[in-house]
């Protein structure tokens, strides 16, 4: 018989998995921090290669399922701390000064939609994502998977902690074949000359997300913000995109109910990082962006991104020194898809489950032909951010300003329209 110390009797320090034979009949629990692992599942190089991401993601799941676990993953939906805001916002202007970013904008989003595709549960975190996610380990009496230390640092845990993957090949007596199975490699508690401060577990719960709560984090702040980052390598180069799609998200802001006299100075304020070239340095943007329905209908109107992205991608500006088919160009392209994704989604997600838009005069100004009819809500379901991206990417594919031809429509969006997009 095993002899366990105090500590381990006491639950002082997360215990391991030993080593067993999946079942398959018992399925065991494994929550997953996904973003410590984006880099073995997205290409953290060219960004719009999504269809590797998803290959990636359904051979994960897969290969947990053969290995008897039923997969949950948790990804931060949380501002946090103002200690991590500072050293977030510390993080962002490094990458615009050195002009790098190693992983692409809204990652975590699409991470989580492609895990949703899959049929694994998403938890978007309103609180701390370790401490939520650590939290419903122990209640659930679930095995953890993450990369980072901080999930030795609670009391009284009893959770099985593992850092990294593998996969194997494995064959169950009576199969004809071996099925591709993960196999999980334990975590190493820190030396005591690392060990880190000792955290409650929580309880109750933080409640979660099965969606992105964009909207609700931009409401829930004082005063009403919205603070983001680097959506490309060029910011420096050609400046920050969220800055060109100002107006569009004054439409989000009007559709998701923000009122001026709610907010300082009668706007939601805004802030990105940006490079002065007079200073040579980076600043920060302080803007007030009311709400605004002008363009309501490229928000809300026609193919899911087409209207929206022709658009704005005839408003970028390519320096010459920039080649059309270098990555970091064809990564800023990404960029811009990928917020105008991100807002279309959420708002579609808005209207899809507000009240406001159930009844018969549930119409909205400037919206055009979406606005006709007894109910918006009811012709208007959630949009998916990844496909909305694949399909900016066909389009630019097509044109020759992306990548290869691409030979076959895995996702049905194939656009009937032929037209020429000119800088």
């Amino acid at each position: 018989m095993e002899r366990k110390s105090k500590r381990q009797q006491n639950g002082g320090r997360p215990k391991f998995q030993p080593k067993t034979e999946a079942s398959k009949q018992q399925k065991r629990l494994l929550y997953v921090d996904i973003w410590g692992f984006k880099q073995k599942i997205c290409n953290s190089e060219n960004y719009w290669d999504l269809e590797s991401a998803k290959r990636n993601v359904e051979e994960f799941h897969d290969a947990a399922l053969n290995a008897g676990w039923v997969v949950t993953i948790f990804i931060n939906a949380n501002n946090g701390t103002e200690e991590i805001s500072d050293r977030w916002k510390k993080s962002r202007e490094d990458q615009v000064k050195g002009g790098t970013i190693n992983f692409a904008p809204n990652l975590s989003r699409m991470l989580g939609e492609l895990f949703q595709e899959v049929g694994a549960t998403v938890h978007f975190t309103s609180a701390d994502c370790t401490d939520t996610l650590v939290s419903m380990a122990q209640k659930d009496k679930a095995a953890v998977l993450a990369k980072y230390k901080d999930f030795f640092g609670y009391k009284g845990a009893k959770y099985y902690i593992y850092n990294n993957f593998k996969y194997q090949y494995e064959q169950q007596p009576g199969e004809a074949y071996q099925r591709k199975v993960i196999s999980l490699i334990p975590a190493k508690p820190p030396a005591r000359d690392e060990w880190i401060s000792r955290k409650q577990l929580l309880d109750p719960i933080p409640f979660t997300y099965d969606y992105y709560p964009n909207a609700e984090i931009i409401m829930s702040t004082t005063p009403i913000s919205y603070i983001r980052g680097c959506p490309s390598n060029l910011v420096r180069e050609v400046g920050n995109l969220h800055i060109l799609l100002k107006p569009l998200r004054a439409a989000f802001y009007y559709m998701i109910g923000v009122q001026p006299q709610d907010c300082e100075s009668g706007g939601v304020k805004e802030s990105f990082p940006f490079w002065d070239d007079e200073k040579q340095a980076c600043q920060w943007t302080n803007d007030f962006v009311a709400p605004d329905p002008a363009l309501m209908g490229l928000l809300l109107e026609g193919k899911p991104i087409i209207p929206a992205f022709k658009h704005y991608y005839k408003q970028l500006k390519r320096p010459d020194h920039i080649d059309e088919d270098s990555i970091n160009w064809q990564n800023h392209l990404f960029g811009l898809a990928s917020l105008i994704a991100e807002l279309k989604s959420c708002a579609y997600h808005k209207i899809s489950t507000d009240s406001r838009y159930e009844g018969e005069d549930s119409t909205l100004g400037g919206v055009g032909a979406i606005a006709d009819g007894p109910s918006l809500k009811s012709k208007v379901k959630p949009l998916s951010m990844v496909k909305m991206i694949l399909q900016a990417k066909q389009l630019l594919t097509k044109e020759g300003i992306i990548g290869q031809k691409v030979q076959e429509d895995k996702y049905g969006l194939v656009e009937s329209f032929q037209m020429k997009l000119i800088v």
